[in-house]
């Protein structure tokens, strides 16, 4: 579950930071570039998907390091039988 929960933040961070940084939302014709509201749409997507992703993945990360052992039961010592003492008796 740790594994998952790193692997799925990490996807995040790198899907949102894809979609912040790298993805174009452009698109240049003979006169000039003008911004697609589709490809804006997709990129708000991503980021809304990588930061759920995120989330998610730390959850899953955090959750498995806050398991509580359960408690040990306690274990009783067997006392040996007491035997008297006769030699302290004065008969």
């Amino acid at each position: 579950m740790r594994l998952i929960g790193i692997s799925l933040w990490l996807a995040g961070i790198a899907l949102a930071g894809y979609a912040a940084f790298i993805f174009d939302t452009t698109l240049t014709y003979s006169f000039g570039t003008i911004v697609n509201l589709d490809l804006q749409q997709r990129q708000m997507m991503m980021l809304v998907a990588g930061g759920a992703l995120f989330i998610v993945g730390a959850l899953l990360h955090a959750l498995t390091h806050t398991k509580v052992a359960a408690p040990q039961p306690k274990k009783l010592k067997r006392q040996k039988p007491s035997r008297p003492d006769f030699s302290k008796i004065d008969a």
